[in-house]
């Protein structure tokens, strides 16, 4: 099953067509959407960004936040006329969102201070995607994203099985980013940081897949989570995590 733009729509209208949910992994990889949140709001506060480009923003709740802060305007755009419909209905005075093909991005240069990424580079072209977000940023601008990386082993897994099950594509399964990808697109950034999640925590996914969140679980998730601070310290383990959170800080142009 090969990738395409209509095959990916549907996917996530899918997804957004549902009543909200908590994901299963939601609690998993708090950390991580913790860290990622922190980052935004921190260069928010210290460059002093106003104009936001939310890049894949689904139905707008994970940026939601961000629409709380009077000096900030934030565009999000996303595939998904469902997603897009609930951002419109659910939205605050400084938010517009538009129904968009990140590789046809259809912005001004150096448009926004700060491009933001919840996940949506595996689901793009990034060599056609990429060239386009450098050029709608400022000068002097900032990306801040959160990516799953395809080098854990349980999620690599997992994803076989859910292109078994038809779920996703080859193609999308193929464009899972790497470490060593971001490093090279940091090169044109003065300062980059990267953060790595989810090692020994991963071994319980599978329950979260099957049973309710429980105290035995949180408290398990929190003894594992722990262990990977330190453990995602050495480089050795970062090749094995599951999720990262970029900030790449000051283009040059």
């Amino acid at each position: 099953m090969h990738y395409n733009v209509e095959t990916e729509q549907r996917h996530y209208d899918s997804i957004y067509s549902q009543k909200k949910k908590d994901w299963p992994y939601d609690y998993l990889f708090r950390s991580a959407d913790k860290t990622f949140n922190n980052q935004v709001i921190e260069l928010i506060n210290q460059r002093d960004f106003t104009k936001i480009l939310d890049l894949g923003c689904g139905n707008g709740e994970k940026t939601k936040y961000l629409q709380f802060i009077d000096k900030v305007k934030l565009i999000g755009i996303d595939i998904s006329p469902v997603g897009i419909e609930r951002a419109n209905n659910e939205k605050e005075k400084n938010a517009e969102f538009y129904v968009m093909n990140a590789e046809k991005l259809s912005f001004n240069s150096n448009e926004f201070d700060l491009i933001i990424n919840h996940g949506s580079f595996s689901s793009l072209n990034m060599s056609v995607v990429w060239p386009k977000l450098v050029h709608v940023l400022k000068p002097g601008g900032a990306l801040v994203g959160i990516e799953t990386l395809g080098s854990n082993p349980l999620f690599a897994l997992k994803r076989e099985f859910n292109l078994w099950r038809k779920i996703r594509t080859t193609n999308v399964i193929n464009r899972i980013v790497t470490s060593a990808w971001l490093r090279r697109r940091a090169k044109i950034f003065q300062k980059s940081s990267q953060i790595f999640f989810g090692l020994t925590s991963t071994i319980w996914a599978p329950y979260l897949s099957i049973f309710p969140m429980n105290s035995f679980l949180r408290h398990s998730i929190n003894f594992t989570d722990k262990i990977d601070q330190y453990l995602l310290e050495i480089p050795l383990f970062q090749g094995l995590s599951y999720k990262t959170v970029f900030t790449f800080k000051s283009l040059i142009k």
